[in-house]
């Protein structure tokens, strides 16, 4: 399936190509004429030989997610909201996986194809409809993965059940490493200038440690608003968090990163705009 999944992606980012294409180059043209966009954008992208000759609807998906990334406050803000930029973020990491030749499970074919689908959706193309369709053929797919009478998820995983801030005893002298201490301020601040909310599930996963009480309170601290950007995957709020310890803002986008991928992306997204 590894394989057969690759084979979806690459079909999807050719589709993506197709249907972001004519939309990217009219409001960056627009963008352009109007002399919004600031000449060290202009200039990054006039000396890429590879972009620099050819029209921007003959761009790949690469090139083209890259610009509109760059370039988004100046030239796609005004047409497009938080969500499907999150979305173009999350794509230049899928396609950055595929394009280093690395296996795709079927959960991670259906996820791109969904952001696919919403952000071809956002430019009104005309693609949509095959990239629902490429959709639905994972979705079956997946459906016959599962065994009979299961879900596919084991229901006494602590991944499937609200999580509890408080440490027992058993578990509060397992210290989490000095080092993810660090990185997880950079993702907190990531994730609230970006103002995108993620869950424990994909946070833990990033940072390649076991998902238990006592690391949360370890890694996150005591409940405050940097600390509410990770949430329950279920009810996408911070678990245990009174209003008052919410970041102010932590609603105002719908966006929520479910998987260390997605995660991935952002964080790589946001180190490249602070270089």
């Amino acid at each position: 399936m590894a394989i057969i999944n690759r084979d979806l992606i690459g079909n999807a980012l050719e589709l993506l190509k197709q249907g972001l294409g004519p939309f990217v180059e009219r409001e960056f043209q627009a963008a352009r004429e109007s002399k919004a966009l600031n000449e060290h954008d202009l200039r990054v992208f006039n000396e890429d030989q590879m972009l620099a000759e050819k029209p921007i609807d003959q761009w790949d998906a690469a090139g083209l997610l890259k610009l509109m990334w760059d370039t988004w406050n100046d030239a796609f803000r005004k047409k497009l909201g938080p969500e499907e930029r999150s979305f173009v973020g999350e794509l230049r990491g899928y396609r950055n996986k595929w394009a280093h030749q690395e296996n795709f499970t079927s959960d991670d074919a259906y996820r791109m194809l969904d952001s696919v689908e919403r952000l071809l959706t956002a430019v009104s193309a005309s693609e949509v409809a095959r990239v629902k369709e490429m959709k639905n053929r994972v979705l079956r797919v997946m459906c016959n993965e599962l065994s009979p009478g299961k879900s596919g998820k084991d229901d006494k995983s602590p991944y499937n059940v609200p999580v509890d801030l408080e440490p027992t005893e058993s578990t509060a002298n397992k210290a989490v490493p000095k080092g993810d201490k660090h990185k997880i301020q950079e993702i907190l601040k990531c994730l609230g200038e970006n103002k995108i909310r993620c869950t424990y599930e994909a946070l833990f996963e990033y940072l390649g440690i076991p998902l238990n009480q006592t690391a949360i309170v370890q890694l996150l601290g005591e409940r405050r608003p940097e600390a509410s950007w990770i949430v329950n995957k279920r009810t996408r709020k911070p678990t245990g968090y009174k209003p008052q310890e919410r970041a102010p803002d932590l609603f105002t986008n719908d966006t929520v990163i479910f998987t260390e991928m997605e995660l991935r992306g952002l964080l790589d997204n946001y180190a490249s705009d602070q270089n």
